[in-house]
């Protein structure tokens, strides 16, 4: 069942991160054609901002989901197996303490944001700010599933380029 639930949701950050990049890109391009030529899409700029909440919080999970997380291996790749191994638990533990205090504070920055409003959009601030509890939480989920298959010696999705190091990095 869980497997099940945490595909569908890869599936629908799949599809969501791409498109929202490109209706960002379209609005923001449309709204500067039309400031130029003397109307403004005020509410195109709120869109998109509320649109890359959504898209860093998913992509971010997406990029852990897949390994395609930004890593320095030159350093690592020296040490031996059992440090590498040890140093991407480390990694994983130090990951999952940060997600978990922003999911912790972005649930208090959505409560203190609940009676904000777009002024363009007419809709409630917290639809943006709940991005990052909701992106935070996807990523813990991620991380802490990666952290088992590391300490269990389970194969990790390949890493994002040919020839980096078989073990999937740090975290």
């Amino acid at each position: 069942m869980f497997k099940r639930i945490y595909g569908g949701v890869a599936a629908v950050e799949s599809v969501l991160v791409p498109v929202f990049v490109v209706v960002i890109t379209a609005m923001v391009f449309a709204s500067a054609v039309g400031r130029t030529a003397g109307y403004p899409l005020n509410w195109a700029v709120d869109t998109s901002l509320l649109l890359l909440a959504w898209t860093v919080g998913l992509g971010g999970d997406l990029a852990i989901r897949k390994n395609r997380v930004v890593n320095v291996d030159m350093i690592i790749n020296f040490f031996p197996a059992k440090a590498r191994k040890f140093l991407a638990l480390l990694w994983c533990l130090v990951m999952i303490a940060f997600l978990a205090c922003l999911v912790k504070y972005g649930i208090d920055l959505c409560v203190s944001n609940r009676k904000r409003v777009y002024q363009t959009l007419r809709i409630g601030y917290i639809w943006a700010t709940a991005a990052v509890p909701a992106g935070a939480s996807l990523m813990l989920v991620s991380t802490a599933i990666r952290f088992v298959k590391i300490w269990l010696d389970m194969p990790l999705d390949p890493p994002a380029e040919a020839g980096s190091d078989a073990d999937g990095g740090i975290c």
